[in-house]
């Protein structure tokens, strides 16, 4: 019991006190960047689809919503015939 809280201690001590010599190969290191991408890569999804909910909801706070019945006539904005009527 004394023996392995003392061997503990020592390995506690010596492994704050040494930084850690990796030595990575090839394999290694594409392992590990491929891994970090993957985790960068969710968090940035994360992110993204939760902004996309906050624009939403704050869009739809202040804009109206309206019925079209068949056959009702409606208004269309053609872009086009507005690009056109710009150039000329």
């Amino acid at each position: 019991m004394v023996l392995v809280s003392v061997w503990l201690y020592i390995s506690s001590t010596i492994s704050l006190r040494e930084t850690p010599n990796t030595q990575y190969s090839y394999e290694n290191y594409l392992t590990e960047m491929r891994r970090r991408l993957q985790s960068v890569h969710e968090v940035a999804r994360r992110k993204l689809v939760s902004s996309k909910e906050k624009s939403k909801e704050y869009y739809d706070k202040d804009s109206e919503i309206f019925e079209v019945k068949t056959w009702q006539n409606v208004l269309l904005f053609d872009e086009t015939v507005h690009r056109e009527n710009l150039r000329n």
